[in-house]
């Protein structure tokens, strides 16, 4: 696998993140439908959706975190309970050896405190537990939020209920789907919930039908539908307060798998999860906290980026999200299709995408952050540990855009144009959502990944045009060729660029390491630009599947020009003595052959200056054997002028002037 020092740097900062962290922490742990059914032997038998604003009776699950993996002897303690509450802990459970899980019952109306302690540090939680109101009681959400309600009544989850009913949501819509379709409905607790009101299933599914529900059952149909005590808490207790958790706000995904994870055809949080949206908070990356980065980064992050007009927030978050349900889609917007924040895209450098479809919201994050032409051409000033595109460059690529200036223009392949939604096309594609044995397929959908975790390539989207078992199968030819990296054999696609970005670190200082160092102000121009497309190409992670075209087009060129800048050939014949002969061609438009002799092995280096003494090209430095040899040096992007080559080695150093001419 290809790597660049600058892996060192980064595994340092995240590790230094990663121990400044608090020791002990308390959160909640939220349960699907579908892991309580896992088995009958844990704590885990009844589904929570992970906010500390409850309904009374309500089964809460809290998790206490340990970093010094000690968490088994973890201590948990009732601080503050409403009067008369019997609260008391359940049983608890190691998930590994840094977190512990209990439970804990919310019986009565009013505010909870629970601590969790490893015997010399400690965190605290707070819960609220109260009853629910339904939008038509009088004091609700609408009298202080009319605004989010007016959009909120557009959403499907406004006429959820309402749409089962009457036959149009689905014909198997039955009594056991009402608890997801309707607010506070919970069987084993009293909270004035929908499931504790005078509700009677229809016998038939019509319009006349919820139209006799909405006349014989009115206290239920108060809270029908999923309305905002859903996800926000029950708000007997708020009433305009915000303290103490008698309202909440998350972006968690658990405040939606409670319902979007309870059967067979409800299983979006169980393929999120193994997605790398679902990890980015377990990483500790800097990147979380940091005003420029967070708009990416983190889950709120990208909901204040989208709320602000899409304008970078100012100042950092100390909130770690991850990207979750709520990121991506707008629970109480339902102006762009599937409710999705944003269906518009810009890239860096001013390109607006008009055809991306669905997948124009991914492109916001997934994106290179530089203005490749600018940001290369200018490298000098932008030199640092963080040169390059900064990783998720798919927008760029797919849609053919935004890489170094080679000098030319590179076709693409037809994948943009074949595939309306763009990433969603292909990433969220699959069949069904379970296999024939009931179990979740973990490609495509909200996994948004394009092979399973065992490996097994989701080749779905490809079909139509490909007959393939594998990515890594997939061959294309461009240009009547097949082989792009030279070496004889035809491959597959990824091979193959492979093979290219394995050349061009070669090409990169050091000469001739399987590593890339970081830039400096020695780098040549097309040394930066070839860094920085190296990085796209890796970063990328299709390995030119988005754009075969594109990626092997440009790849191809920088090879061309690297070698034309650092190309040394063995001439032959075994010197008695160092010497540095002049160029040839002299003056020269735009290459040249400097040839030189090395008696005895040993570090060569040879480097051009400008007629300042400014080091601007490296052409050779590794270490040789003894011969003659020539060094091509292609000056197509400098201007006319004189020029200085020095050869340097243990023994001997030599300068010579040499003249460009345009």
């Amino acid at each position: 696998m290809l790597k660049k020092t600058t892996t060192f740097l980064f595994m340092m900062l995240l590790l230094a993140t990663i121990t400044s962290a608090q020791n002990v922490t308390i959160d909640t742990y939220g349960v699907t439908d579908r892991e309580a059914a896992v088995s009958a032997e844990d704590i885990f038998d009844l589904s929570y959706n992970g906010l500390t604003n409850v309904g009374t009776g309500t089964k809460v699950y809290l998790k206490g975190y340990t970093a010094d993996k000690n968490a088994a002897n973890g201590q948990w303690f009732t601080i503050t309970l409403p009067s008369g509450s019997a609260a008391q802990f359940g049983s608890s459970v190691n998930l590994d050896s840094s977190n512990q899980v209990i439970s804990v019952t919310l019986d009565l109306a009013g505010k909870y405190v629970f601590q969790f302690s490893n015997g010399t540090e400690f965190d605290e939680i707070t819960f609220n537990a109260g009853t629910y109101l339904g939008l038509p009681s009088g004091f609700n959400c609408t009298s202080c939020h009319s605004t989010t309600a007016a959009k909120w009544v557009e959403t499907k989850h406004a006429t959820t209920l309402q749409r089962g009913l009457n036959g149009t949501l689905s014909s198997h819509f039955g009594e056991n789907c009402v608890r997801c379709h309707s607010t506070g409905y919970d069987a084993n607790a009293s909270n004035n919930g929908f499931d504790d009101r005078d509700f009677v299933f229809p016998d038939t599914l019509s319009e006349e039908a919820y139209n006799q529900v909405l006349t014989n059952s009115p206290l239920a149909m108060q809270l029908a539908n999923v309305q905002c005590e859903s996800c926000h808490g029950p708000g007997s207790e708020h009433m305009g307060n915000t303290a103490d958790s008698k309202i909440v706000s998350s972006i968690s995904q658990e405040s939606c798998a409670k319902c979007h994870d309870s059967g067979t055809h409800h299983v979006f949080p169980s393929q999120w999860d193994i997605s790398g949206h679902a990890k980015l908070a377990e990483t500790g990356h800097s990147g979380q906290t940091r005003a420029a980065c967070i708009q990416c980064h983190s889950g709120n992050g990208f909901v204040s980026y989208i709320k602000a007009g899409k304008v970078a927030p100012t100042a950092n978050e100390a909130e770690k999200t991850n990207i979750t349900c709520a990121t991506c889609h707008d629970p109480h917007d339902a102006t762009n299709p599937h409710q999705l924040r944003t269906v518009t895209a810009t890239l860096s450098n001013g390109v607006e995408v008009t055809d991306g479809g669905l997948g124009m919201l991914c492109m916001n994050c997934h994106k290179t952050r530089r203005d490749a032409v600018t940001y290369t051409d200018g490298y000098l000033k932008n030199l640092s540990a963080h040169y390059g595109p900064h990783y998720g460059p798919q927008a760029d690529i797919i849609t053919g855009n935004n890489i170094p200036d080679l000098g030319k223009t590179f076709a693409t392949t037809n994948h943009f144009p074949f595939t309306p939604n763009a990433c969603v096309s292909c990433h969220m594609n699959n069949q069904g959502a379970v296999d024939t044995e009931g179990n979740v397929l973990l490609s495509g959908g909200h996994s948004f990944s394009m092979s399973t975790p065992d490996g097994v390539d989701n080749v779905a989207a490809c079909a139509p045009c490909h007959s393939i078992e594998s990515f890594d199968k997939l061959s294309i030819t461009v240009n009547g060729k097949t082989d792009f990296d030279g070496d004889g054999t035809s491959e597959g696609l990824q091979h193959e660029v492979e093979g290219m970005l394995e050349e061009i670190t070669m090409l990169l200082p050091p000469l001739g390491s399987h590593e890339i160092g970081l830039i400096d102000s020695s780098w040549s121009p097309i040394q930066a630009k070839a860094f920085y497309i190296w990085e796209m190409a890796h970063e990328d992670g299709s390995l030119g599947i988005h754009n075969p075209k594109f990626v092997v087009g440009f790849l191809e060129e920088t090879l061309i020009q690297l070698k034309g800048a650092v190309g040394v050939d063995e001439v032959g014949g075994l010197p008695i003595s160092y010497s540095l002969d002049q160029n040839y061609p002299n003056p020269f438009n735009p290459s040249t052959t400097i040839r030189f002799s090395v008696p005895e092995a040993g570090n060569v280096r040879i480097t051009v200056y400008d007629v300042i003494g400014k080091e601007i090209e490296v052409l050779v430095n590794k270490d040789m054997n003894p011969g003659v040899f020539n060094a091509t040096w292609n000056a197509a992007n400098y201007a006319s002028g004189i020029y200085f080559y020095k050869m340097q080695t243990n023994n001997f150093v030599s300068v010579k002037k040499m003249i460009l001419v345009k």
